[in-house]
């Protein structure tokens, strides 16, 4: 009888453990989750795209010409699904287009939403690239740096953007505020 007590007892113990202290926590996460709205853009070096002579940084001031949707509907959202971990992000980023009826480039812009599957570091607030589509990449650039501080999500890019001066390698940072889209508000 003692032996099926102390049996017992063991196999108490060794089934029970302490999960209360070792929840996760996804704060960080569930702050990174949302949508967001484009609130600067601009180069590391001075571009002309509008024609005005005068290069600039700032591609909201600089960028007049839109083939498709202007800065001021640029999004991005963190995704995060439960069901499998399922993490991805995107956003629109500015790309040159070429003209196919006359097979030239201008200066006005294009968009395009690039998508990407993204980790996090819960303790150093980190987030990281892990599914590159290099293709995709090719055509409108690559994505250097991701990270996020005070509800503003920060994005890195190098392309080719096509200038008065012919093909410029710029790169291009973005900032893209944490926003309420329904109530046309920051969050």
């Amino acid at each position: 009888m003692k032996k099926l007590l102390l049996l017992l007892t063991l196999i108490t113990l060794v089934s029970c453990n302490n999960d209360d202290t070792l929840q996760e926590t996804h704060e960080f996460r569930d702050s990174l989750v949302s949508t967001y709205k484009l609130k600067s853009i601009y180069t590391d070096v001075a571009i002309d795209l509008n024609g005005d002579g005068v290069p600039q940084t700032d591609l909201i001031l600089e960028a007049e010409c839109f083939n498709n949707i202007s800065f001021q509907i640029y999004m991005a959202e963190f995704i995060y699904n439960e069901w499998g971990d399922y993490k991805t992000f995107w956003l629109n980023v500015p790309y040159s287009d070429y003209e196919h009826e006359t097979e030239t480039y201008n200066t006005c812009l294009q968009d395009a939403m690039v998508f990407y599957g993204y980790d996090i570091d819960e303790e150093s607030k980190e987030i990281s690239i892990n599914d590159r589509n290099e293709e995709m990449e090719a055509l409108y650039g690559t994505l250097t740096d991701v990270h996020w501080e005070n509800n503003i999500a920060y994005f890195t890019l190098t392309h080719k953007l096509y200038t008065t001066q012919g093909w410029q390698n710029v790169t291009i940072y973005m900032e893209y505020l944490k926003w309420d889209f329904i109530n046309n508000i920051p969050k």
